[in-house]
Order: C-alpha cells, then sequence, then structure tokens
C-alpha cells in the first residue's frame, strides 16, 4: 500500500511460476474506503525496475451473499481458481447438482490453505491446498443441508487426508477435477449488521490467523478407550486355548480307554487257547495210559523216554505226563 511497508491485512500477492503472473487478492472488510498501492517489479536479467500506483475502489454489493459454503479443495493450488473456467467448473457443480436456486452464486473468499494452517503435501507436485467460500442470497437447499449432515461426524478432525472419505456427491466433483476436504464443509449464514446487508466475514477453517497460536489443553484433546481392545486381544486367545486342551484331553481319554479294553480281549483270548491246550494234552495223556499196546515194561520205558524229551523241550513234563502213571 502508498505510504505503508506492506499491504493491507486482507489482501494478499502471490507468484505463479506456472502462469508467470503476479496476483493481487483479498476480500475488504465492511465499509473499507478506497485505498491505492504501489507496485514496484525488477528485471532480474538487467535490474531495471520500474513504478506503478494504482487505486482500488471498493463498493459494496448490492445484494451481498446471506449463506455460504466453505470448503477446502485439496488439489489445488490458489493460482489455479484464478483461471476463471476453473472456478466457474466449480460453481456449476453446485448450480447444477446441489444449489439449483442460488443463481447468484459467486465466490466470497479465496486463499490459499498453507498460509491458513495446513500442512504441504508430501508429494511436491501436488497441489497445495486452496480454501473458497461460495455465496449467494439463496436459501440453502435440501441437497446442502444432507450433505453437511453426512460429514458432520468428519469435524472432530482438523483436516482428512486425501481419499480418507467419499461422500455420496463426489462422483460429481472428482471428475471434473476437483478433490474436497470433506473434514472442512460448512455451511455458513452470514450475520447481519442491523441493516439488510449482509457483512463478509472470513472464517478460515483452521482458525483465526490473526490470533496467536496456543497449544490445546490436555483435557480437550479426544481420548480412546483401549479396554474393549484389551479383552478382545487376552479374552479370545485365552477362552480359545481352554476349549482346544478340554477337546484334546477328552481325546486321549477316550483313545486311552479303548486301547485298555483292546488288550483286555487280547488277552483273554490268549488265556482261553492255553487252556485247550492243556485240555488237549490231558485227553491224549488218558488215553495213551488206557492203550493195551503201551502195557509193556519197553514200552512204557520208551514211553516215558519220549515223555521225558518232550518234557525238556516244552517245559511241560507235568502237563503232558498227566498225573507221572507212566513212570511207574
Amino acid at each position: 500500500m502508498l505510504n505503508s511497508p506492506d499491504l493491507p491485512s486482507w489482501m494478499n500477492y502471490i507468484y505463479s511460476v506456472r502462469y508467470n503472473s503476479g496476483y493481487i487478492y483479498g476480500v475488504p472488510p465492511a465499509k473499507q474506503q478506497d485505498i491505492t498501492i504501489e507496485l514496484i517489479g525488477m528485471n532480474k536479467k538487467n535490474y531495471e525496475t520500474r513504478r506503478i500506483v494504482k487505486n482500488i475502489n471498493i463498493t459494496e454489493k448490492q445484494e451481498p451473499a446471506k449463506y455460504e459454503i466453505q470448503m477446502k479443495i485439496d488439489n489445488l493450488n490458489i493460482d489455479d481458481l484464478f483461471d476463471g473456467q476453473k472456478l466457474q467448473m466449480l460453481m456449476n457443480v453446485f448450480k447444477e447438482v446441489l444449489w439449483s436456486d442460488a443463481d447468484d452464486l459467486y465466490a466470497t473468499f479465496l486463499d490459499s490453505a498453507i498460509k491458513l494452517g495446513a500442512r504441504l503435501p508430501l508429494k511436491p507436485q501436488e497441489g497445495e491446498g486452496v480454501v473458497v467460500h461460495l455465496g449467494s442470497t439463496s436459501e440453502f437447499s435440501q441437497e446442502l443441508i444432507n450433505l453437511q449432515e453426512e460429514v458432520r461426524p468428519l469435524w472432530k478432525r482438523l483436516s482428512c487426508p486425501r481419499d480418507f472419505k467419499r461422500t455420496t456427491v463426489d462422483r460429481h466433483f472428482r471428475p471434473r477435477g476437483f478433490l474436497p476436504d470433506w473434514c472442512s464443509f460448512r455451511l455458513n449464514k452470514i450475520e447481519s449488521d442491523g441493516t439488510d446487508k449482509a457483512q463478509y466475514m472470513e472464517r478460515p477453517p483452521f482458525g483465526d490467523t490473526n490470533a496467536a497460536w496456543e497449544l490445546p489443553s490436555r483435557i480437550a484433546l479426544p481420548t480412546r478407550n483401549y479396554s474393549a481392545e484389551m479383552a478382545t486381544t487376552l479374552i479370545v486367545p485365552v477362552v480359545s486355548i481352554i476349549l482346544l486342551a478340554v477337546l484334546l484331553s477328552f481325546i486321549l481319554c477316550f483313545h486311552h480307554d479303548t486301547i485298555g479294553v483292546k488288550k483286555d480281549d487280547d488277552m483273554t483270548t490268549i488265556d482261553y487257547g492255553a487252556l485247550d491246550r492243556d485240555a488237549s494234552t490231558l485227553r491224549a495223556s488218558s488215553a495213551l495210559q488206557m492203550s493195551p499196546s503201551y502195557l509193556s515194561p519197553l514200552k512204557n520205558h520208551e514211553c516215558m523216554g519220549m515223555g521225558v524229551k518232550m518234557a525238556e523241550e516244552d517245559n511241560s513234563y507235568l502237563a503232558y505226563n498227566g498225573g507221572g502213571d507212566v513212570n511207574t
């Protein structure tokens, strides 16, 4: 500003490398008088300087906006919206889809998101983000009210990452090259000063940039309850291990009982077979004693010898000879 060290607080200047042009922009407060600015340019090649003095006439809008949309576009820079076609495309989305009654829709505020407190993007080629307010004298449509209720749960976040949350109206913005930050979407009603003229009110979504920044108190910060997570982390594995141990114990006990019954059956079968062989031996011995051909002493001695030999081989001498009558 002329005879001042800097521009007014509501006026900004940026230089766009892409368009090789400088832009002066801003929204004057109510009852702002005309101002005069001084522009000084320098040619870096030959260090030639030039000075231009410009008068800026400030006039109030006859029917200023009373209802205003506040939003942030993540993938654009401030100089992108100085292109009349880009800004008109954004307003056409609202006129055609969301706010059809707003025939007098226009931009009431425009500034860089970085200047208002946002962070620089991780990738330099991505847009820094721009905050834009669109105002009209028409009341908000039901579509806009429904959209605000849809994004209301996101207001607890200061700013949302890109693609953090998509709404039902994203299909109207993304094909035209706009990536809105729905955490910053608001519907504002501009207050009046007692007359029929509404006042322009700059409402940066990141707070008042002129006020001193203060750290938030610890009590005001949101807290997260980890009780449910801890219970799920501990109870579910413990219950699973207990059920698995009970199941394995039941299987092992049942299998052990089955093995015991099988062994008892085998032993019973073996015992019955031994009894059958003993009975057969006793019958054979009785038949041998009753036979007349074996009553002679020689044959009796031969039989006794054979019986002793057989008894030495299978350790069953007494069982084979019955009661020992053959040896007498």
